[in-house]
């Protein structure tokens, strides 16, 4: 009987979760850290499946066994890492920060976290560096393969053929791995986030553990090649922290060199090799042993003081938030975690009786949290900004009309229309939406009708795919545009977006180096492959070009709204931290105009390259930038905000937006 104790596999534990810490702390030379977490999936697939193959339990008596044992593993650590969690947060975070984080924080006490990040992901997400759970979507994967793998070893006919477990798990591996690499049913984020996409990590190292087992007591392959194949495994893991970055197609072809890697040294590092030594070392193993209490510490400590601070944390920062990890950990190891695993000083009864009342608490206190936030109030000058920073919905106060299935408007000004579509149509993404309701009583006043046809997350072009596919289909701004094509009694078309952002990929970091919120995703299009960026970029420029000659060919008037500043920050997130010092807000949310300008040359340049002579190019930028502050782009006036997040004007600032654009639409009527 082969020893169940794998110092190397500890070693290799930590190999995983010291790229995971730097990747999160924002270290350049660790972009690749986040295939760390593809380690631990093989790591955790191997264990678990020899666990369950060598139990001297059958039955139903095996899932009982299981899952105390699994209890005992996890509980102390979430409860312990959660609570802490909640209580910080509840002390600096506003009330709008959370209602979300307690969403979050009921979704890691059901290990729903990764089917959370996946519904709220992508253009409305909340920030990776700002979310102080969101981590624990992978602990989220694991539970969830806990809960179904173990069913297939309560039978006792299947337990007894290995052949039968393993033709089992190599189909799952070929299913879910092909399920990866084409996105199949879903996008990136899907893939990124669920178990189906990612069953092929943990059904590799089960693999491994099946044929380990069906070999007890046989030959084994060549010592030397055991070696080779140990060290090789390593190298293949280190390859992949090295080479991969965000760009990086993930799950993917490229995600086999760490699995590949990790089930290399699993399988043959039993073997003593140079790998094999390096990872037993104390040094190594120590931090193996930490690896769960470091992976669920680092990521709340990271964004709790990203938060607290509001802005990036320089590297002195880091290192302290690092240091502060290390020890907590050590700690929740010898305090909680080691005793609540003891089975002598811990009776099962205990265990039973803890983890039902702590969890029935936990997710009681995130219900509640959800819904009152416990009564956390603001003080009365950041009470002020709150009430001013909600951006305006375009389902708010929408008369709607149905078109061609699935599209449909909301009338927008007189609610006597003009044809279908009235005189004047908006058509835009979330921004547009925001517009809506102050463009309609600017139209209203002039007793002009029309329609605002928004789709969060899609520019107005034709053949643009966002991600996740199945959040934005954005396809069906082709029908929109045709529809409108063919309604004569149209006079005017408002096209308004965040250019930017489609035609950058990435999120704003402005010039304190503070990175907006949110994923970086950039689009695709239909039978089209990108060989560069300034290809993708240039397509969009096209698309745009594109459908102002067909909306100007019918004899439209076209009135391209150019792009309004983004922040780089939450105004609110940002105004709290000095108000919380006693200093004023007032022109910290402002950002540098050059900075702007830098933002949105190649946006202007391609924007430009769309209009033709009829087109009415709408700078937005003039009613903030170089107006009120020579040289600045303005967040606000006095006690009055203009923007509700980083990129979204408020209703204040969109009044202002509003009137604008009206007065150079139909100035002239």
């Amino acid at each position: 009987m082969l020893s169940q104790f794998r110092p190397e596999v500890d070693g290799l534990r930590a190999v995983a979760i010291i790229p995971v810490l730097l990747f999160h702390a924002g270290i350049n030379e660790f972009a690749g850290g986040f295939f760390g977490v593809d380690v631990f999936f093989v790591i955790s697939g191997y264990l678990i499946t020899m666990q369950l193959a060598t139990s001297e339990k059958t039955g139903l008596q095996l899932l009982r066994n299981f899952y105390h044992r699994r209890i005992r593993r996890l509980f102390p650590a979430i409860a312990v890492v959660s609570l802490s969690t909640a209580l910080i947060a509840f002390l600096i975070m506003t009330p709008s920060q959370l209602k979300p984080f307690f969403s979050s924080f009921t979704a890691t006490q059901v290990f729903f976290q990764n089917f959370y990040l996946w519904q709220n992901s992508g253009y409305w997400d909340q920030s990776l560096e700002t979310s102080p759970l969101m981590h624990t979507w992978s602990l989220a994967v694991e539970e969830q393969f806990y809960f179904l793998f173990p069913f297939l070893f309560v039978f006792t006919k299947i337990r007894r053929s290995t052949n039968v477990l393993i033709t089992i798990a190599s189909a799952v591996f070929v299913v879910s791995f092909l399920a990866a690499i084409t996105r199949l049913g879903t996008s990136s984020v899907g893939a990124f986030f669920l178990l189906p996409y990612r069953a092929w990590e943990l059904m590799a190292g089960a693999l491994v553990a099946l044929y380990e087992f069906k070999r007890l007591g046989q030959s084994q392959t060549r010592q030397h090649l055991q070696k080779a194949a140990t060290n090789l495994g390593l190298v293949l893991i280190l390859v992949s922290i090295v080479v991969g970055d965000k760009n990086t197609y993930h799950p993917g072809f490229m995600t086999l060199l760490p699995v590949v890697g990790t089930s290399l040294v699993i399988a043959f590092g039993r073997q003593s090799s140079v790998t094999s030594k390096i990872l037993s070392k104390r040094l190594f193993t120590d931090i193996g042993k930490l690896s769960y209490g470091l992976y669920l510490w680092h990521f709340p400590i990271l964004a709790i003081w990203r938060v607290k601070k509001g802005t990036e944390l320089a590297n002195p920062e880091v290192f302290v938030a690092m240091l502060a990890t290390f020890v907590l950990a050590y700690l929740m190891w010898r305090f909680a975690e080691t005793p609540f695993r003891d089975f002598v000083r811990t009776k099962t009864r205990t265990v039973a009786l803890v983890a039902s009342i702590g969890f029935v608490a936990l997710v009681t206190i995130g219900v509640a949290g959800q819904l009152t936030a416990f009564g956390k109030t603001s003080s009365k000058e950041l009470a002020m900004l709150e009430a001013q920073a909600e951006v305006p919905e375009f389902r708010d106060n929408c008369e709607e009309v149905d078109f061609e299935a699935p599209i449909s408007g909301c009338i927008i000004g007189s609610n006597q229309l003009v044809g279908s579509m009235g005189e004047v149509v908006l058509l835009g993404d979330s921004h547009a939406g925001a517009l809506k309701d102050s463009l309609s009583s600017k139209l209203l006043e002039r007793n002009v009708s029309g329609m605002s046809f928004v789709k969060a997350g899609c520019p107005p072009v034709s053949d643009i795919i966002m991600d996740p596919v199945e959040k934005f289909n954005c396809t069906e701004f082709n029908q929109i545009i045709d529809l409108v094509l063919g309604e004569s009694k149209i006079t005017d078309v408002i096209l308004f977006a965040r250019w930017t952002f489609y035609i950058e990929g990435t999120r704003f970091t402005n010039f304190k180096g503070y990175r907006e919120e949110g994923y970086e995703v950039e689009f695709t299009a239909p039978n089209t492959s990108f060989k560069s960026t300034e290809e993708r970029i240039n397509y969009l420029g096209d698309q745009v070009k594109l459908t102002i000659e067909r909306l100007e060919s019918t004899g439209k008037r076209v009135h391209l709204v150019y792009p309004l500043p983004e922040l780089g920050w939450d105004p609110i997130t940002y105004a709290k931290v000095f108000i919380d010092r006693g200093e004023s807000w007032h022109r910290k949310l402002d950002i540098p105009y050059e900075d702007f300008l830098a933002r949105t040359q190649r946006t202007f340049g391609e924007l430009d390259r769309a209009t033709s002579n009829l087109t009415n190019a709408v700078f937005a930028s003039d009613l903030v930038c170089n107006n009120q502050i020579s040289d600045w782009c303005v967040a606000s006036s006095e006690n009055t905000l203009y923007y509700g997040d980083n990129d979204h004007l408020n209703k204040n600032g969109n009044k202002l937006l509003a009137e604008f654009i009206v007065e150079r639409v139909l100035g002239e009527r």
